[in-house]
């Protein structure tokens, strides 16, 4: 993405070309785009006065960095993405299996 000011219209449209792109993908990944972008705007983006680009950047990354570390996902078996990533990173190193097999039933034992 070019780099671009900080006025409203530059900042709304530097949004739109993310959008953009991730419209673009296929069938599938649009739901789950469309997921995220409604998510985003109901709990983000009506909600906040970005005064800047910077400050929208800060915002979102704040954002995606609760998104995948502090709120569990139901399809997760309401783990976080960053704890499934390190579930499934044990489970294949512990099991010593190829890359994709993955059981969902072993759960990790936090004490070591």
């Amino acid at each position: 993405m070019a780099r671009k000011g900080n006025s409203t219209e530059e900042i709304i449209q530097a949004l739109r070309e993310v959008e953009v792109r991730l419209k673009q993908g296929e069938t599938v990944q649009n739901a789950i785009a469309e997921s995220f972008n409604a998510r985003l705007r109901d709990e983000l983006l009506n909600e906040t006065l970005f005064r800047s680009l910077g400050h929208a950047r800060q915002m979102i990354e704040a954002r995606r960095h609760d998104y995948n570390h502090h709120r569990p996902h139901s399809k997760l078996g309401w783990l976080t993405p960053a704890g499934y990533a390190t579930r499934w990173t044990q489970n294949e190193e512990l099991k010593g299996r190829p890359s994709g097999a993955f059981n969902d039933d072993w759960i990790p034992d936090p004490t070591g």
